[in-house]
């Protein structure tokens, strides 16, 4: 048994020192090629070391790199994926129908033949809707009384029972506005047909009669009412934020000051580009819109970033360098998101939080980044946004040299404590001449 191990052994060191071999063999091959030795292999040589050097031989940048070049971008991508169909379509369907004229199968025809629309099923019960609504087979539901057509034809008021399941909020407002927008189409349709009928008028007279009013309606900005166009970016940069302050609460630097601000500020960098290539990636793969200022842009992102990752250096010593707690704490960057407005408006929370909505930092980011994308903002708009993050990074900044100069100081009283301590030591420490016994101090202070 013991020589059988021995010659497994043996065998796992020979084919260890065969690898070895042929790496050194490939490499002496690959530096015996053009490629290596021309311009374009010495650029790759060099940056292949100043990788090395600066960020992977040291542990402490793994983390940062993986949080900040790696997972914010693949969040983007799955999220592009899931949010790259822009208008809500086919909205599962339930029809409950009642009456059979030859009007109503006109309107299930126009219901069916709408691209909102996905009717599944057909029935005549009405306790079928909440059933399947219920089971998630169907999003929306139509009762058509047995009345409809009499009333419709008699100049009563014909009635149709829609509902919508409101724990989705997408599909059932498109499914809404698609029900009202076929019946107010089905009602005038009616009514021109019954005007140009009894009172022999023309198409365009009974349409003055029936609507004397015409409206036309647009959506700046984002015409499609596309939910991903307007919500999506800013998701994706609020968790390229909270990830910048998790990787800044991992900084471990109490002695160097410069070393402090450069390791944050190297962060906010690889923060800023990881949010523009978030940025860019949706923009060219998923149809989300950019139509104004791109220095605009970029200035408040690297800005933000900034002041994110002198955040999340404040966190840690607030957290006396504990990590898991300090990246515990950065999830508060998230509530910035819903302070300023961004998901739901200002306008219609309670006013404290209005009043407050101005200090937070995505006031003056995601916000004004979205009205860059969909507005056509142009520099001079967000000027004042990039001012106030300025001053915000400038803020952070002097806290964390508070921080660190308030770190400092109860070392060096220690250093005076032990100075003192020392110093008594030796005074109490020494021989009486007169009786030749070691003078001691007692826990108090006193001789004896």
């Amino acid at each position: 048994m013991k020589s059988k191990i021995i010659y497994g052994i043996d065998k796992i060191v020979d084919i260890k020192d065969s690898v070895n071999k042929k790496t050194e063999n490939l490499k002496e091959e690959i530096r015996k090629t053009s490629i290596y030795n021309n311009k374009l292999g010495q650029f790759f040589r060099k940056l292949y070391n100043f990788i090395y050097e600066h960020l992977l031989k040291h542990k402490y940048m793994i983390i940062p790199i993986v949080i900040l070049l790696v997972l914010p971008p693949g969040l983007s991508i799955l999220l592009g994926l899931e949010f790259c169909k822009n208008p809500v379509d086919n909205v599962p369907t339930i029809i409950v129908n009642h009456d059979n004229s030859s009007t109503i199968q006109s309107l299930i025809q126009m219901i069916e033949d709408n691209d909102v629309f996905d009717v599944v099923i057909h029935s005549n019960d009405d306790d079928d809707i909440e059933k399947y609504i219920d089971n998630g087979t169907a999003m929306a539901g139509l009762i058509i009384p047995e009345d409809f057509s009499d009333n419709l034809l008699n100049g009563k008021e014909a009635t149709i029972l829609s509902f919508v399941d409101g724990s989705v909020t997408s599909p059932s407002s498109a499914a809404k506005g698609a029900i009202s927008e076929t019946l107010g189409t089905l009602k005038s349709g009616y009514l021109m047909k019954l005007a140009e009928g009894k009172f022999g008028m023309t198409p365009q007279n009974a349409q003055n009669l029936i609507s004397p009013m015409g409206y036309n309606y647009r959506f700046l900005g984002n015409p499609t009412k596309n939910m991903s166009i307007f919500m999506m970016e800013g998701i994706v940069l609020n968790c390229m934020q909270i990830a910048v302050a998790i990787a800044s609460s991992f900084i471990s630097e109490k002695k160097n000051y410069i070393k402090l601000i450069g390791k944050g500020t190297i962060i906010g960098l690889l923060g800023a580009l990881s949010s523009l290539i978030c940025m860019y990636t949706q923009i060219k793969y998923f149809n989300i819109p950019y139509r104004g200022t791109v220095l605009g842009g970029v200035l408040l992102t690297l800005l933000c970033n900034l002041g994110w990752a002198f955040f999340g250096i404040i966190i840690n010593y607030s957290k006396k360098g504990n990590k898991v707690e300090a990246a515990s704490s950065c999830g508060i960057v998230s509530m910035t998101m819903l302070f300023s407005g961004y998901t739901f408006p200002v306008l219609a929370m309670p006013q404290f939080f209005s009043k407050i909505a101005n200090f937070m930092p995505n006031t003056h980011f995601i916000t004004p980044l979205r009205d860059i994308s969909l507005l056509g903002f142009t520099y001079s708009d967000v000027l004042p946004h990039v001012s106030w993050l300025l001053k915000f990074v400038l803020l952070m900044f002097v806290l964390v040299t508070l921080q660190f100069i308030l770190s400092k100081m109860p070392k060096r009283e220690k250093k005076l404590k032990d100075k003192d301590k020392k110093k008594i030591i030796e005074d109490i420490h020494e021989i009486d001449s007169n009786n030749g016994q070691l003078i001691k101090v007692n826990n108090k202070g006193g001789v004896q």
